[in-house]
């Protein structure tokens, strides 16, 4: 379960990576397990083609704005916003950005699984299955009447 500890943020689970392993431990679907490096690659595609779509918008702050919490406590995270703020005055692209940026952040976070079980964490989801409603069935008689 999430919670707070007395100790800080350090001795709870990640809320995205709890959130990461819903996919497989609920609906069974295979474990994906990709880093913020392969994130920001594909975003970053994503990112410069929608840039400057309708004329002035949306900008490279604009379309960055939703990545700002991906390193959320996580080390140099403020070095890192900081270093964004700073370039959103100059940076046209998305590519310029993270490559002026991403410096800042460490390799390890960068190619770390975002959906690593946390340690010491198992059966997260145990008997989410049997807490999920059953499947809706119509039978015969009411489609006749419907």
């Amino acid at each position: 379960m999430y919670r707070r500890s007395s100790w800080g943020y350090g001795g709870t689970c990640s809320l995205r990576q709890i959130l990461g392993l819903v996919d497989s431990a609920v609906y069974g679907a295979p474990l994906r397990s990709i880093t913020r490096r392969q994130v920001l690659e594909q975003y970053q595609v994503y990112g410069d083609s929608v840039l400057r779509i309708y004329g002035p918008r949306p900008t490279v702050r604009e379309v960055v704005k939703p990545l700002l919490g991906l390193f959320h406590a996580e080390p140099r995270n403020v070095v890192w916003k900081r270093a964004v703020d700073a370039a959103f005055r100059h940076c046209t692209t998305i590519k310029s950005l993270f490559e002026e940026t991403l410096g800042e952040i460490p390799d390890e976070v960068l190619d770390a699984p975002i959906t690593e079980v946390p340690s010491g964490i198992t059966d997260t989801f145990i008997k989410a299955k049997s807490l999920l409603p059953p499947p809706y069935t119509v039978n015969e008689e009411e489609l006749l009447y419907a």
